[in-house]
């Protein structure tokens, strides 16, 4: 509290009410208001002393983001009065957006020596000013969703207490804190890319990027410019804030083997660029099939970690079950709170075809129509007890199962030789038609041939 009193300003202030702060020149909080305090739900204790400069290191919390959303502009310490909409971080994670005013304070000779950063009582949605300084709402955007980035994939949110995601995050960990390239292989949905989120959000590397890039709907030509294009940007003289943090190669697995060769070739770019990747098929399996080359599974794939469907990790549904529940709470200020026991039930018994993903859709769902404390049976939505439903009923034992990728690729074979044929054989023409490049048609063609050598075998 002495620390408060060295100035009469913050001595004056010290029980206030009103929402504001005092920034000094060192760019550092000086001073946080009890009624600040009231608003975002910080202490002054762990506000005052932080930088406005901005977040930058692994170790960024939520209230430095706080601080970054407060940062005069260079108008501001030059004596302008400025009006702005901020949006910032609160204790309880919320997300929110006000408007601040700043008001420079200077000494007797004139130069500035602290800005009052004031919340106004406007309304967010009422009229801009010609003085609203476009940069600062930009910043306090940027901070906000840094803050909402490294909250979804804090280390925290990758829940698991199944032995393979133990696996999972002792080996998450150790590439936190490495420059190896990895790959995070499983079935679609069982949080691959938010893997890889939790290990990029991890590392102690300021302003990096994370870069998906997808396989599956690249052309070769794409490919080659995306990567010349990243080489470019992690070049030495490149500015900072624009160095990668981790490029992910999504569904590697279906990458033309054209690129795969020429990244091989271009070592520089490989070894330039950190590079992670998604796979829903074992490297090894895709490697003994023909459709990646060894060197390049060796090089994307030092470290692979395994995601197991969501119905093999027992009662890990449940644990994400309530954290999506609580999502929903802060995020959509919805009531429920948890799960009945009958709905707790049918989630353990359910197969979550869909994994994750679909049971993070069923919750959303499910909040969105309970208007009590817990979710009930009737709270869930149609298509969830309809998939309940059809997997209680019994396959006809006289016909073989076939998975959804074994049905798409029958009707796929059955359109692509009935166009071919229609073309008498023309391969240009039935690519044309298909609306397919001739690489990725002929492609096509050769996973036909090989899925009935299978069939044959």
């Amino acid at each position: 509290m002495s620390s408060r009193r060295r100035n009469l300003l913050d001595h004056v202030l010290i029980d206030t009410d009103s929402c504001l702060c005092i920034i000094d020149t060192k760019r550092r909080i000086r001073f946080f208001s009890p009624g600040m305090e009231s608003w975002t739900g910080w202490p002054a204790s762990q506000i005052e002393g932080l930088s406005c400069d901005g977040p930058g290191a692994e170790t960024t919390t939520a209230a430095d983001l706080l601080a970054a959303a407060f940062n005069p502009t260079t108008a501001s310490w030059k004596g302008q009065t400025q009006l702005w909409q901020a949006v910032l971080p609160t204790a309880d994670g919320e997300i929110v957006r006000s408007e601040f005013c700043s008001i420079p304070i200077s000494n007797t000779s004139g130069q500035i020596e602290r800005v009052v950063i004031l919340r106004t009582n406007r309304d967010s949605r009422s009229e801009s000013h010609s003085d609203h300084s476009t940069s600062q709402q930009l910043h306090a955007e940027v901070a906000a969703l840094r803050a909402d980035f490294r909250t979804r994939h804090s280390w925290g949110s990758f829940i698991g207490a199944d032995r393979s995601i133990a696996r999972a995050r002792q080996l998450a960990g150790l590439l936190k804190n490495s420059d190896c390239h990895f790959t995070v292989t499983g079935d679609s949905g069982t949080g691959r890319r938010h893997l890889a989120q939790c290990i990029h959000v991890g590392r102690p590397v300021a302003d990096s990027s994370f870069v998906p890039v997808s396989c599956d709907l690249l052309s070769t030509k794409e490919f080659y410019d995306i990567f010349r294009e990243l080489q470019n940007i992690s070049e030495e003289h490149a500015r900072s804030h624009e160095h990668l943090g981790l490029l992910v190669l999504v569904d590697v697995d279906r990458m033309p083997r054209e690129v795969q060769q020429w990244l091989l070739d271009q070592r520089t770019v490989a070894h330039s660029i950190r590079m992670a990747a998604t796979s829903s098929v074992p490297l090894e399996r895709v490697v003994a099939e023909g459709w990646m080359i060894d060197e390049f599974q060796q090089l994307i794939a030092p470290i692979e970690i395994m995601l197991p469907p969501l119905h093999q990790r027992g009662h890990d549904v449940l644990l994400l079950a309530h954290e999506f529940v609580q999502q929903n709470r802060r995020l959509n200020r919805t009531v429920a709170i948890e799960l009945s026991q009958e709905v707790a039930e049918k989630f353990l018994a359910y197969q979550w075809p869909g994994n994750i993903r679909e049971l993070q859709q069923v919750i959303h769902d499910a909040c969105q129509t309970c208007t009590v404390d817990i979710i009930g049976v009737e709270d869930l939505s149609f298509a969830f007890r309809a998939g309940m439903e059809a997997q209680s009923v019994a396959p006809d034992s006289a016909k073989p199962f076939r998975s959804l990728d074994e049905l798409i690729r029958s009707a796929e074979q059955r359109i692509v030789e009935a166009t071919l044929a229609s073309c008498g054989g023309n391969k240009t023409e039935a690519a044309r038609r298909l609306g397919l490049t001739r690489p990725s048609f002929y492609r096509r063609l050769k996973a036909i041939e090989v899925a009935k050598t299978r069939e044959l075998n």
